[in-house]
């Protein structure tokens, strides 16, 4: 027999009370339920780890294989980036698993962090004993002069009370140029319902673009090539 479990929710005066018919009503005890971290490039390539599992070497994370083309796209990011506009600018860049999004999203945050910008990104239900980041005074970096940049990646898994509470995250709004990319693989009415409340609450750039197919992953021979090379460094080091 199953068991059940009832929780009262009773509004404050002034208060207010959501419920969610046939859906889920996320409840978090005063802290969101994602952590903001500095964003740092992915580890130097493991042979022993790509001898042990060779599928790893496609894996986004592992940067195993050079990153090629994918120029249009980094420029399209760079001038949306770039543009004379000192308020929150939100981009979605959506596309089908093993496009490259998440690749050329890391590329974009390198380039980023050359030019000065304050790169970090978001992780849903992470642990939230991260050290001290976001720093408690957010616009006193000198690192922050040019702007900040966070990242989402799988945008369309986060509950949308948590995106809204993410766009309205005090990191985000210190005053300066700040630029959100959201990753996803679907935009459909999640983003709408997205663009929808964020265009409501003043934020007038908003934009979706999808991704085409490409060799911006790293999926040509001479990449194919970088992965044997570093099979055959742990084959003579063993």
């Amino acid at each position: 027999m199953t068991s059940s479990y009832q929780q009262i929710n009773q509004a404050q005066p002034g208060g207010v009370v959501n419920v969610a018919q046939h859906g889920d009503l996320h409840v978090h005890q005063g802290a969101p339920a994602y952590t903001l971290r500095p964003w740092t490039p992915a580890p130097a390539a493991m042979p022993g780890r790509a001898r042990r599992q060779p599928s790893w070497l496609l894996a986004a994370a592992s940067r195993a294989v050079t990153f090629v083309g994918r120029k249009q796209e980094l420029d399209a990011l760079a001038a949306w980036r770039d543009a004379p506009d000192h308020g929150l600018a939100v981009r979605l860049l959506h596309g089908p698993g093993g496009q490259g999004k998440t690749r050329l999203a890391a590329e974009f945050a390198a380039a980023s962090a050359a030019r000065g910008w304050t790169v970090a990104q978001a992780d849903l239900h992470a642990s939230r004993a991260r050290g001290p980041w976001p720093p408690p005074e957010p616009g006193a970096s000198a690192a922050d002069a040019q702007g900040r940049l966070l990242i989402v990646d799988y945008a369309e898994r986060w509950p949308v009370t948590e995106l809204h509470a993410l766009f309205e995250d005090g990191w985000l709004r210190s005053g300066g140029p700040a630029r959100l990319l959201l990753l996803a693989r679907p935009a459909g009415h999640w983003w709408h319902s997205l663009e929808y409340h964020l265009v409501g609450a003043g934020t007038q750039d908003t934009s979706a673009t999808a991704l085409p197919a490409g060799r911006g992953r790293g999926g040509g021979c001479g990449d194919l090539r970088d992965g044997a090379r570093l099979l055959r460094s742990d084959s003579r080091g063993a």
